[in-house]
């Protein structure tokens, strides 16, 4: 157990180096070095064939990943995000990079401007998360592997075939490392986010003065000058292709999925404090389609369901009169919006014609 611990840690605290000339590869040499320390270690145990030297030696395994490995991971995105942090608030670091440069050049070099040496995870936030990640696959490729190995050295017909279920308890604690990683990979993908939202915030500044109670020649002249969704789906791609250029694919499209889920937030809440005319609410549902076409092409997972209420919104807001809102009563089965919600919408169109108790009695409550 000492030369494990010794071993993932030198790879941790020595050896750990990322090349600043290689935009392709994401992550540094830590998770790669540790990861073959920790099967070694667990293919030398089986070939002892002694169940309960494997036991030991996967349990060690397990509680290096859970303990020292999990908390360099936490150190190196700790320590890295004070440096990104600062470095991606400026607009010209999330500018596509010249042909062949790597799109985070700038952020390896010290204030007078020399390579920063040695060039570890610790100094790039994006790098850390890409180790974090690969983790989650190396883990499960570790346990993979070994339980292979274990069938070829511990056959169910050998005669240690009553110790196979204590193997395959410690195995399984594999898991719960596993959940704990995704779990903090989710988490930093939320502090990503919220590193990059600073480019994204003025873009929906706009939704606090944008007015939606609008005639038809204010609506035709937002369609040709667009007040909104246009600059917003602009920076959005913006940050997207940074992502893309300095993140594993999954990590990515989390944080893309998750700005797509604040963004709704946001424009929900915006909504609910608005007055529409019928043309401003043709006009919130170009908003909402454009934002949704935009997240929806950089997104490999679905997400339209996010915006859902948004369009449920959009829906309550073009009824033309009573007779609609009749209507789609009787198609909509269960509503995403409160109660209140839908009230405070329908009473938000300036021109649409509806007494309350017209209201209370076509809808669903």
């Amino acid at each position: 157990q000492a030369f494990l611990l010794q071993s993932v840690e030198k790879a941790i605290t020595e050896t750990d180096s990322l090349d600043p000339r290689d935009p392709d590869q994401l992550t540094t040499t830590l998770v790669d070095d540790a990861f073959f320390i920790l099967r070694e270690s667990m293919m030398r145990s089986i070939t002892t064939c002694d169940v309960n030297a494997v036991c030991a030696v996967v349990n060690n395994v397990n509680g290096v990943v859970s303990g020292e490995f999990r908390q360099a991971l936490l150190s190196n995105l700790a320590e890295s995000r004070r440096i990104y942090s600062n470095w991606v608030t400026h607009p010209k670091n999330l500018a596509a990079p010249a042909k062949g440069e790597h799109p985070l050049a700038s952020l390896f070099l010290d204030q007078e401007g020399r390579l920063r040496s040695p060039l570890t995870s610790a100094l790039s936030w994006p790098h850390s998360l890409n180790n974090l990640h690969q983790s989650l696959d190396n883990l499960d490729r570790l346990k993979e592997s070994i339980e292979e190995a274990f069938e070829e050295y511990f056959p169910s017909d050998g005669p240690d075939k009553d110790k196979r279920v204590m193997f395959q308890h410690c195995v399984a604690a594999f898991a719960a490392a596993k959940g704990d990683l995704e779990s903090l990979h989710a988490n930093q993908c939320k502090e990503g986010l919220n590193m990059l939202k600073i480019h994204l915030r003025p873009m929906l500044d706009p939704l606090n003065t944008l007015d939606y109670n609008i005639s038809e020649a204010q609506y035709a002249d937002c369609q040709v000058n667009d007040p909104f969704a246009k600059a917003f789906n602009s920076q959005a791609e913006v940050i997207h292709q940074h992502a893309k250029a300095v993140l594993n694919p999954a990590s990515a499209e989390e944080i893309m999925q998750q700005m797509a889920e604040q963004t709704c937030r946001r424009i929900e809440k915006a909504a609910l404090s608005k007055r529409f005319s019928l043309f401003g609410a043709l006009q919130f549902e170009s908003d909402v389609r454009a934002i949704c076409s935009f997240f929806t092409n950089v997104s490999e997972q679905a997400l339209r369901h996010k915006f859902a209420r948004l369009f449920e919104m959009s829906s309550l807001l073009n009824l033309e009169g009573v007779d609609e809102l009749r209507e789609m009563s009787s198609e909509i089965r269960t509503w995403r919006l409160a109660p209140d919600e839908i009230r405070k919408l329908l009473h938000s169109r300036s021109d649409f014609d509806a007494s309350e108790v017209e209201i209370d009695r076509l809808l669903p409550y």
